[in-house]
């Protein structure tokens, strides 16, 4: 069987869906699978075997829906699938589906009408899509009573893994190695805790010992250089890794320490121990709460200080994260870190 499946969307949205795309590699062991998504894609599943071809959507805009949606069926070779698995229902994602030869199409959400029509519909679940599929239900029920098939778990390759190591020790080699994440979402600057905070952080982690490397994008140089005022010893991989590069790293590190940002949920989902800060956004989304692997810890504000606002830009001088204090978030980062447990 000829099967596509269809996923752009964000960071954190891509790394949660694993369980799904575990479930239809497994189901469909003995089809060819294609997979169209992001770069973001491409970069967290090129090494998981869970897909025969990836094909990455043009991050271009700019053009006609159309015209996209063509240009994409035409870089596909416009085969026939037997089953597309509609994860997406963006308006592209939608007229890309129509435009291609299919026997079946199994929606994540709204169908087409009803996203026209502006009708909600709950997100299905892989057991769900399965059925919608064809599959018998007596497999479906045996796989999801296996609870392994419910963690978010993402593949890394080995031998990338090893280099970083190899990278890590000729540096000193220190243990225990905690990787601080400074950065957010440009449009979310409430969720950060404020790079001097990082940076007090970072001596005091170095001073008990750890090794600190600091992750994220070039924006987050400034406070790579600030955080190593501070901690002499300090890496900085900001600017130099992509996501595939970051899921490398980090499984490579005993605890993450950031913001609530998307590489909280890479290091969770490749079984880092994490600390994740958090104020303008609630706990609930605290990568604790979702079926994760290994140790992890969410702080928020005390009690009084001030409430969840989902404001991007904080009204109250981000008073909320500045009673997040340093050593609290030191003590979790070390507690966590003297209960790591062997990974790769």
């Amino acid at each position: 069987m000829n099967i596509l499946i269809i996923r752009f969307s964000s960071l954190g949205d891509l790394v949660t869906l694993e369980p799904t795309f575990h479930a239809l590699h497994h189901f469909h062991r003995n089809d060819r699978i294609t997979f169209v998504t992001s770069q973001v894609g491409k970069e967290l599943y090129e090494d998981t075997g869970y897909f025969d071809r990836i094909v990455v959507a043009s991050g271009d805009r700019q053009g006609q829906l159309l015209q996209r949606a063509r240009a994409l069926r035409s870089e596909l070779g416009n085969p026939r699938f037997d089953v597309i698995y509609h994860l997406q229902t963006s308006r592209f994602s939608h007229l890309l589906t129509l435009l291609l030869r299919k026997d079946r199409v199994v929606h994540i959400a709204a169908s087409l009408w009803q996203k026209l029509f502006s009708i909600k519909v709950r997100f299905r679940p892989a057991p769900e899509l399965l059925r919608a599929a064809g599959f018998d239900t007596t497999a479906i029920a045996d796989y999801v009573r296996d609870e392994s098939h419910h963690k978010i778990t993402l593949g890394v390759d080995a031998q990338r893994v090893e280099s970083f190591r190899v990278r890590l020790a000729e540096a000193g080699g220190a243990r225990p190695v905690i990787a601080l994440a400074p950065g957010a979402s440009a449009r979310w600057e409430s969720k950060k805790w404020g790079d001097e905070h990082f940076a007090e952080l970072a001596a005091k982690l170095q001073a008990a010992g750890a090794q600190v490397i600091v992750v994220g994008s070039a924006l987050e140089n400034a406070a790579a250089k600030l955080i190593q005022q501070h901690a002499d010893r300090a890496l900085d991989f900001t600017g130099q890794t992509s996501v595939g590069l970051l899921k490398v790293l980090l499984s490579n590190t005993d605890v993450f320490i950031g913001n609530d940002s998307g590489p909280a949920h890479i290091a969770a989902a490749v079984g880092t121990a994490t600390v994740t800060i958090f104020a303008p956004t609630g706990e609930i989304h605290c990568v604790k709460h979702m079926p994760y692997r290994g140790s992890h810890v969410c702080l928020s504000p005390a009690d009084g200080v001030c409430k969840t606002c989902y404001d991007p830009d904080c009204p109250e001088s981000r008073t909320c994260m500045a009673s997040i204090g340093v050593e609290r978030v030191s003590q979790a980062a070390m507690e966590l870190a003297e209960n790591r447990e062997t990974k790769i």
